[in-house]
């Protein structure tokens, strides 16, 4: 989260000294600028998950934080969503072919917007499973209650959002 808000702090700056050094934009519209950076930063979440690789999602309703190594709501603490990666086995390895050595749970299978496939499914503890495929890893996201069965249906909805609309980052 902190590399994110340096990167994002950085590009400002370079605006301001951009807009210093030419006829750019008035005083109001640069407020308006960092006022929106900063609605975009606080509106995502950035889990590392390896040195190398961070999951960025977005954080629907701003009800989630980052807690050692899960998401956490913030009101309801014992609701958690957990990341995994799960190496392919095989370079070029299909997903469907990745899955079936991670799970034996029927799936749904769609893709997201951007055309990245997935599958979603219930573990026999009712847990809720969003599977997201990439070039070498298969992305887990699972959604738990630490003290019920019963996952309210707006987190439920909050998951949904950040598997499907989150995705990996890899640092150079």
């Amino acid at each position: 989260m902190h590399r994110m808000l340096i990167v994002i702090l950085g590009i400002a700056s370079m605006i301001l000294v951009g807009c210093q050094q030419s006829e750019g934009p008035s005083d109001e519209d640069i407020a308006a600028i960092i006022g929106d950076i900063e609605a975009l930063a606080s509106d995502r979440l950035v889990y590392d998950i390896s040195l190398e690789l961070q999951w960025v999602m977005p954080n629907p309703r701003n009800a989630w934080a980052l807690v050692g190594r899960e998401i956490q709501a913030i009101d309801q603490v014992s609701t958690r969503i957990l990341i995994r990666l799960e190496p392919k086995t095989e370079t070029g390895q299909g997903f469907e072919e990745a899955l079936v050595l991670l799970t034996a749970s029927d799936l749904i299978f769609g893709e997201t917007d951007t055309g990245e496939r997935y599958a979603r499914g219930t573990s026999a503890m009712s847990n809720y499973v969003m599977y997201r495929d990439f070039d070498t890893v298969v992305v887990v996201l699972t959604l738990t209650d630490l003290l019920v069965d019963v996952i309210d249906p707006i987190y439920v909805a909050d998951w949904e959002t950040i598997a499907l609309d989150g995705g990996l980052f890899v640092l150079d």
